[in-house]
């Protein structure tokens, strides 16, 4: 029955704004770090420096702190505006499936998105490093490893679960753009400023991510823990919370 709901979820992406969201928000900021890295070629040819491992620190940095948090909150909206803009959720509860299928099917879908999003992301900066390395032919970007990338977007990936699980259960449960929008700007905020902080930040889901590519080894274990294990809690209370609420 999961399967089925989760199958009806990815139909009602085709051709909305969610779905073309993964692919303009990562190449929005690929473009932005290529128009930096095009104009400040000069420096690294002068200091003959490779280029590559600042030039993926920032898009990670950049995307993590402020790109993603947005992402998020945009597309957990989306999602639950399909519902809310045609008055469907008394229909769609209707049906046989037990309410907590919809819950998760639409939690799984955003986190989908999300890591759809990190693919286009690191594919995105490799093709803006190849592009500049050829209007640059004597720039030095080395061999571009993927390393220095994968593994911190993979920690990215793996520590946003606790926001985007609060989020989520934000945006199902008041049909309010304003309100899930308003909620999510917020947080972002609060976890730039929180971020700074090895001691708050490294608690604050919001900033869990960054933190996770700062933080030392130990520290970066510690956070994915958090992150994973508040999401199932944080999942597991609005689901409940979802299922036991009077939804009209």
């Amino acid at each position: 029955m999961l399967f089925r709901v989760l199958s009806g979820e990815c139909l009602k992406l085709k051709r909305t704004l969610a779905l073309w969201m993964v692919l303009v928000s990562p190449l929005v900021m690929v473009l932005l770090q290529f128009a930096v890295s095009y104009k400040g070629a000069g420096v690294f040819l002068r200091d003959g420096k490779d280029a590559w491992p600042p030039m993926v620190r920032q898009t990670v940095e950049v995307w993590t702190l402020l790109v993603m948090p947005m992402f998020v909150t945009l597309e957990t909206s989306l999602l639950a505006g399909l519902e809310n803009t045609g008055k469907n959720w008394k229909s769609l509860l209707a049906l046989p499936s037990p309410r907590w299928t919809v819950y998760v099917s639409k939690l799984v879908v955003t986190i989908t998105l999300l890591w759809a999003a990190h693919a286009v992301l690191i594919g995105g900066t490799i093709g803006s490093g190849l592009l500049l390395k050829l209007l640059h032919p004597a720039l030095n970007l080395g061999r571009m490893p993927l390393s220095p990338f994968v593994l911190p977007m993979l920690r990215v990936s793996v520590s946003a679960l606790l926001a985007v699980a609060i989020q989520h259960w934000v945006s199902l449960r008041w049909h309010s753009y304003t309100a899930a929008m308003g909620f999510g700007m917020c947080a972002m905020i609060v976890g730039v400023f929180a971020a700074q902080s090895t001691a708050f930040g490294s608690w604050f889901p919001w900033s869990l991510p960054i933190r996770a590519v700062l933080d030392g080894a130990a520290g970066k274990d510690r956070i994915t823990a958090v992150a994973v294990g508040g999401a199932i809690v944080a999942a597991s209370a609005g689901c409940w919370e979802f299922v036991k609420r009077e939804i009209g």
